[in-house]
């Protein structure tokens, strides 16, 4: 039925975790298992897998020397994870970091000059941003932003963050006492 005690786990057909990192391991290929903890990111979020998304994230680091598209991606999760960490703990060090990873991605777009290309990502970080302050109306509007900017991308990434966002707005909603608004979003 596809339940699993361990939801962010790599199994099936294309990929099996186990193997695949016990491969790139024994032939030194750091690349594979930083590309599968990328891969993973996305299923932290979305099953709130918290310490898992901070380990991923610091061996990520540590990895290697990233590519252009990478480094960007990797960028942007840092500042997500740490904007939704703050919201969910209050504890003040996902604060100091959420706010520092925000400004390294921002440089790190305008470095490379893909600020068209990162506009939905920077969506949904302002999004998930305002739910520490602003009112549910307000959240609600700027999660739909996000929505319609990865909409405007038929890639299965767009598809993917376009879930992701509904899902984030879904939850805030259901913190500000939005039942109803809150289904649409689920």
């Amino acid at each position: 039925n596809g339940e699993t005690a361990f939801p962010c786990r790599l199994t099936g057909e294309v990929v099996a975790e186990g193997i695949l990192l016990q491969q790139a391991e024994e032939q030194n290929h750091d690349s594979v298992v930083y590309a599968a903890h990328l891969i993973k990111l996305p299923l932290c979020i979305i099953f709130h897998e918290w310490e898992l998304a901070e380990e991923l994230l610091a061996q990520c680091v540590d990895a290697w020397v990233r590519p252009h598209v990478s480094q960007l991606y990797l960028s942007f999760m840092k500042a997500f994870v740490h904007i939704i960490r703050f919201h969910e703990t209050l504890k003040f060090r996902y604060k100091r970091t959420m706010k520092k990873f925000i400004a390294d991605f921002r440089n790190l777009v305008e470095d490379k000059g893909v600020d068209k290309l990162c506009e939905p990502f920077f969506a949904l970080l302002l999004a998930e941003e305002a739910a520490s302050t602003a009112p549910a109306n307000v959240v609600m509007d700027a999660f739909n932003c996000a929505v319609r900017y990865f909409s405007k991308n038929n890639s299965h990434a767009s598809l993917l963050y376009q879930a992701i966002a509904n899902e984030r707005c879904g939850r805030n909603l259901l913190a500000y006492h939005q039942d109803k608004k809150a289904t649409a979003h689920s």
